[in-house]
């Protein structure tokens, strides 16, 4: 096993060649977890380069946030992937689109607030531990975000403000504390500086609230036509859940008084994650996944592989009948989406629950 720099965050890390093949590399990094990367893809290797797809410092930060190590992240293109699939080794790799990436990232101060208490817990082994931080790591745990900068910086600098900022706001809102943390600022950067953090009785109230409201929660929101044609359809993604051991939740089954959309929206921001299937045309779930992706929710796309394959949309009766077509086809925002194209109704079923556990857990 030779050693290697990682691609996003620049740490030493160690790598190896995956089963022979010297096109790829499986990487270590004690920051950014697992993933396998192509060295075929000169852009991942310079990710100064202008044409690389990824945000070096929002990808090592979310690959720290969702570490993987079993099943580990997979950077590149897609179609790359796909051919690498059919290597046992790599099946249960997911692919890591820059819109997974960007739709998780933070968008507010509350947000980022939020993920690094719960990241804090998830360091710590017991309530009242005090979890140590290097320089490097407290850089991907406070999202420290230089490439924005519109001149040059001394990048330490400025990734120190960036860490005090946040800090003294966890402190302030008494969620943290750290220890000497008054004399500790003038020598953060030195790298045998470590943060000694603990969670505070208030911050650990907040973290139970939000893994109650969030994280733990087992319910799945499920978007899809409701036509009866589309029976056998929901019957194995609701079978493919319970086998992941989550429950669905379609809005057709869901009781309550209330008005439509605003009860939805609440069901989706409330579910853990999300479930759409385009087999059959609904606009509707095409505006139910953004607006779980615009919260950061995992949404998992389904299709029927003839369906997704098949070219001609056309009306049986006018083949330039346009809106037909429009109607019927998938919508090409999707195509950056890994798909998870199904064959028949058992398929569907244990592949959900596969890339349930795989991508959720």
């Amino acid at each position: 096993m030779a050693e290697h720099n990682c691609i996003m965050c620049n740490r030493t890390c160690s790598d190896y060649q995956e089963n022979g093949n010297k096109e790829l590399r499986v990487l270590h990094c004690p920051i950014c977890g697992c993933y396998i990367a192509p060295l075929y893809n000169p852009l991942l290797f310079d990710v100064k380069y202008i044409g690389n797809p990824y945000d070096a410092e929002k990808t090592s930060i979310y690959m720290f946030y969702n570490q993987r190590t079993e099943y580990p992240f997979f950077l590149g293109q897609e179609a790359r992937f796909n051919s690498y699939k059919k290597d046992v080794s790599h099946s249960k790799a997911k692919f890591l689109a820059v819109a997974d990436i960007e739709s998780w990232y933070p968008k507010t101060i509350d947000e980022k607030i939020d993920k690094v208490i719960l990241k804090i817990k998830d360091l710590s082994r017991y309530d009242g531990d005090t979890i140590s931080v290097s320089f490097s790591k407290a850089k991907a745990l406070f999202f420290v975000h230089i490439k924005d900068c519109s001149e040059e910086v001394d990048e330490d600098i400025v990734a120190q403000q960036q860490i005090e900022f946040l800090i003294e706001a966890l402190i302030e809102l008494n969620y943290i504390s750290v220890d000497d943390w008054d004399n500790i600022k003038s020598s953060m950067m030195s790298s045998k500086t470590f943060l000694h953090i603990m969670l505070t009785p208030k911050g650990l109230a907040q973290v139970y609230y939000l893994q109650k409201t969030h994280v733990t929660n087992k319910e799945v929101f499920v978007a899809m036509s409701f036509h009866k044609s589309a029976n056998a359809i929901r019957k194995s993604i609701k079978q493919g859940i319970e086998d992941a051991q989550y429950s669905s939740l379609l809005m057709d089954e869901v009781v309550h008084n209330h008005q439509i959309v605003p009860e939805m929206l609440r069901l989706i921001k409330e579910t853990r994650f999300m479930i759409m299937d385009i087999t059959q045309p609904n606009f509707g779930a095409y505006y139910e996944a953004g607006y779980a992706q615009g919260l950061g929710k995992e949404v998992i796309i389904t299709c029927r592989q003839d369906v997704w394959e098949q070219k001609d949309f056309s009306c049986e009766f006018d083949k330039n009948c346009y809106y037909k077509q429009v109607a019927t086809k998938p919508h090409f925002d999707i195509a950056q989406k890994q798909i998870l194209k199904w064959k028949d109704y058992a398929d569907l079923t244990k592949q959900l629950a596969e890339w349930i556990m795989h991508i959720i857990g």
